[in-house]
């Protein structure tokens, strides 16, 4: 599903940031996919975007998209635990060019590398996977 943050009001949600939000889902696996090209096509500044996403949503667009881009990975490391897929190839299935940089991002939100994501979750029963981080 959709990330939702704890701050997240959907009562309050206007239209643009609502469609911010379906053009980041849609577009989040694409590695060229930009957030400038949203507010270029709707003729919206970057940082008005950037300010009401945020103040609505609780994270910039940048940090939610981010967010669904790791949260695809780590979904495909989950179910790839015999590695049908390297790394490198899970990293441009979530929308990331650069290995190295997709390595960072994971690590700073789920506290481990890829390669250490897929190793712990290799060990656990079927059925069973570490808590995903949002």
């Amino acid at each position: 599903g959709i990330i939702k943050s704890k701050q997240e009001n959907t009562d309050v949600m206007t239209p643009v940031v609502e469609q911010l939000k379906e053009y980041i889902y849609n577009n989040f696996s694409n590695p060229e996919f930009k957030i400038s090209d949203f507010a270029s096509c709707n003729s919206y500044s970057s940082d008005y975007l950037r300010q009401v996403f945020k103040r609505q949503i609780g994270v910039s667009p940048l940090d939610y998209l981010n967010d669904l881009r790791i949260n695809n990975a780590q979904k495909m490391l989950l179910i790839n635990r015999e590695p049908l897929y390297r790394i490198t190839e899970i990293a441009q299935f979530s929308g990331f060019y650069d290995v190295g940089y997709f390595a960072r991002m994971f690590k700073k939100k789920t506290g481990m590398t890829p390669g250490e994501f897929r190793a712990e979750n290799s060990k656990l029963k079927d059925g069973e996977h570490l808590f995903i981080k949002y």
